[in-house]
């Protein structure tokens, strides 16, 4: 495993769901290598990503990750960016 996929598993670790933007923000690495790694991490099984409910208008938010092992509903992060 890379630095890059550590870093991502270690701010994921504390259970708490995040958007797309707030792990950027956490991680310190740019959002398209953030975005490469959660789809290796995610194909991978080591981190599970799941669809919310949208309030209002606009793409529906995904959340991302919560590593496969501290997930205790097996949970995830991330909005979709393009």
């Amino acid at each position: 495993m890379d630095p890059f996929d550590e870093r991502i598993l270690k701010v994921l670790g504390d259970g708490k769901k995040r958007n797309f933007g707030q792990l950027v923000g956490e991680v310190g690495f740019s959002h398209n290598t953030l975005r490469l790694h959660l789809v290796s991490l995610v194909d991978r099984d080591l981190v599970l990503r799941e669809k919310m409910p949208r309030k209002g208008h606009g793409r529906p938010m995904l959340h991302t990750p919560y590593p496969v092992f501290e997930a205790p509903n097996k949970s995830v992060c991330c909005q979709n960016h393009t």
